[in-house]
């Protein structure tokens, strides 16, 4: 009956030294990013028969390759992320006004790109 108390006993205190193992990771406090409202809604270039459809909610689309993404649009930063991988992420500085939202390509400082809002 000692053997078996002792057996139990030693189990109890593995399971308890195991449940103390391993590091806990952190919750995640990140806020979501709000994205500037002035970036939402339909911009076109029409020399090339291009431009993007930018929704409230975070999701858009490239009108030229009809390919969908997600993008954030804040503090002058402007971050696309295709859903299809092989087209990846781009990164912009933007300014929108009313009428026109001008992309600057952070790869390419002197690439810009001028839309119309539709």
């Amino acid at each position: 009956m000692k053997k078996i108390l002792t057996l139990i006993l030693c189990v109890v205190l593995a399971a308890a030294v195991m449940t103390g193992c391993g590091a806990q990771k952190e919750e995640e406090t990140t806020a979501p990013v709000v994205n500037d409202p002035a970036v939402a809604g339909t911009w076109t270039e029409p020399d090339f028969d291009s431009g993007y459809v930018f929704n409230e909610d975070g999701t858009g689309r490239d009108i030229f390759w009809d390919i969908t993404f997600t993008y954030t649009a804040a503090d002058g930063e402007l971050v696309i992320t295709y859903d299809d991988e092989k087209y990846g992420k781009d990164r912009y500085s933007y300014m929108a006004s009313e009428t026109e939202l001008t992309m600057t390509r952070s790869t390419e400082s002197d690439k810009s790109f001028t839309y119309t809002k539709k």
